[in-house]
């Protein structure tokens, strides 16, 4: 894996690798080719987060003075979506050489309030891009993010909650945190133009929608 990835980074002058994965889970097998992109916004809106399916050029890591943050869950999508911004060139190798394997089990089934730390996350690059002098470029794409990750897989980890009580929280401080950050999220640039996974459910959300949704959501996971 890294030295296929490695090479790949040497011929490119690549400040980031990235490989593709093969999942197994309870019930099924299955190879994630993802995209090649390699338009910032679009690396933030869509980019695979995850940190670990990639190599990364350590000077130019150290020079974007980007680090995990300490204590909070998600920290792969903080890491990743402050890097975009100073990257260079990003490529590609078709290869699965990441098998991830995930079970019914896994603690990253089990949900508790602490799934709302993706706010905390969200909060901390938004200011980190404004700090940066990142937000008049790619504030867009940071809307499409949020818009995307609080709608989709944010309200789905909440629907699994178990405490009626806390999902019901958790799920309204979603909304709450949508609306309060980009309260014109529903005319967002690229929610218009999106159709990829999961377009037809965000354009549908309203308060009513997601109130419907946030009900419904909770029956269908049982």
């Amino acid at each position: 894996m890294y030295e296929v990835m490695y090479n790949r980074a040497v011929a490119s002058s690549a400040d980031i690798v990235e490989c593709n994965l093969h999942h197994t889970f309870d019930n099924y097998e299955d190879t994630e080719i993802g995209r090649q992109i390699h338009d910032k916004s679009e690396l933030i809106m869509n980019g695979r987060s995850v940190v670990w399916n990639k190599i990364y050029k350590t000077s130019w890591l150290l020079e974007t003075g980007v680090r995990f943050p300490k204590g909070l869950i998600y920290e792969d999508v903080n890491f990743y979506c402050k890097i975009v911004p100073f990257l260079g060139r990003i490529e590609y190798v078709e290869e699965p050489f990441v098998h991830y394997v995930q079970r019914g089990s896994s603690i990253n089934n089990y949900q508790t309030l602490k799934t709302m730390q993706i706010f905390d996350i969200l909060d901390d690059i938004y200011a980190f891009y404004e700090e940066k002098g990142f937000m008049e470029e790619y504030r867009d794409a940071l809307e499409f993010l949020y818009t995307r990750i609080l709608l989709c897989s944010s309200l789905s980890r909440m629907s699994r909650i178990k405490d009626p009580s806390d999902r019901k929280k958790a799920i309204k401080a979603n909304w709450d945190k949508l609306v309060s950050t980009f309260p014109d999220w529903k005319n967002g640039r690229y929610l218009k133009e999106y159709n990829g996974k999961n377009a037809r459910f965000m354009k549908a959300m309203n308060p009513l929608t997601y109130s419907l949704a946030g009900f419904l959501l909770p029956i269908l996971k049982k």
